[in-house]
């Protein structure tokens, strides 16, 4: 898709959540212990994964109309290159640096991007709904991967990531399916607001998706069920705040990024996470202004380099195009 033909409203808008990406992750490792209770922190994992699984499921629809199965090996070449490139240099760090080995910690090398992981996942469940056309069939498609997942959390790894990604990746394929587009965002939606609020404020530390204690089955599914619940508010709002000013922040070329930009910041987290700071670093407006400076460098290192075929391919996923081939052929 050339960059003339994409909607320049979705790219913004993953723009905007792969900067909070970025700021989620130096709270993490600025802040330190307790960064789950930071309010910015709260507010930005309400939604930005929910909305990024929403969109990439929006797109992965027409892809899988289009190309079929051959849409799941581009998406497997796509997403899982980069997971076992930045898995490798972690295992080769952890070799290096490690005076003890064993095989679970090595092989968690492999396992540290999860969002790339689940998000092939989705793709996977996605051709398998596809292979369905009656609704209860598909409904059934639907259920299986979330409802384990919710009510055995602690039985399925990765249970929490995979039935949060599935679920919105799966409403992203279902909008798309219905002819939902950006034009169906307004500036109704802003409303969604006060929702959205009472939810921020009722949201408990302990239910992150990244925190899966000893619960029983129906305490789970109710904690999912606000999670899920929250982020279609928080989500709606957060689309329609870019759908007023998605046009005057004119980021929406580095939206068709996204990826390139989140594996280069995962090797800065890497790095930034061994530093320590000072208390002046754990400023609000200190770690809003880092995050946009390496949102930044990460943008234009991806810029610089995704041409490198060597690199393009093994860090970003990045496949041969028809018109890169062509003009190699004329070399």
């Amino acid at each position: 898709m050339t960059q003339a033909s994409r909607d320049e409203f979705w790219d913004a808008s993953k723009a905007a959540l792969m900067y909070l990406v970025v700021l989620g992750h130096a709270i993490q490792i600025i802040v330190g212990e307790g960064f789950f209770s930071h309010p910015l922190f709260k507010a930005i994992y309400l939604f930005h994964l929910p909305v990024f699984f929403f969109i990439s499921g929006y797109f992965a629809y027409s892809s899988i109309l289009k190309r079929g199965r051959s849409a799941l090996g581009r998406a497997a070449l796509r997403l899982l290159t980069p997971v076992f490139t930045i898995g490798s240099c972690e295992a080769i760090m952890y070799i290096v640096y490690q005076h003890s080995f064993s095989w679970s910690s090595f092989l968690g090398c492999y396992v540290l991007c999860w969002f790339l992981w689940c998000l092939f996942a989705c793709h996977i469940l996605g051709h398998v709904a596809a292979l369905f056309t009656h609704p209860i069939w598909k409904t059934i498609c639907f259920l299986v991967p979330i409802a384990p997942c919710i009510l055995f959390p602690n039985s399925i790894p990765y249970a929490n990531y995979l039935s949060y990604a599935w679920f919105f990746f799966a409403l992203g394929i279902f909008a798309k399916s219905r002819n939902f587009n950006s034009g169906h965002i307004n500036r109704n939606w802003l409303w969604a607001i006060f929702p959205a609020c009472l939810m921020f404020i009722f949201f408990k530390d302990d239910w992150y998706i990244y925190l899966c204690p000893q619960r029983g089955p129906l305490e789970s599914a109710g904690i999912a069920l606000f999670r899920f619940i929250a982020a279609l508010f928080s989500g709606a709002f957060f689309l329609a705040l870019m759908h007023q000013c998605a046009a005057w922040l004119r980021i929406a070329k580095i939206g068709s990024a996204t990826l390139g930009i989140f594996i280069l910041q995962s090797f800065a987290c890497a790095y930034a996470s061994k530093l320590e700071y000072p208390d002046f670093c754990t400023q609000t407006w200190f770690i809003c202004g880092v995050s946009l400076l390496v949102f930044l460098i990460a943008y234009y290192i991806y810029v610089l380099t995704k041409r490198l075929p060597l690199v393009g391919f093994l860090l970003y996923g990045n496949l041969p195009t028809n018109e890169s081939t062509s003009a190699r052929k004329h070399l």
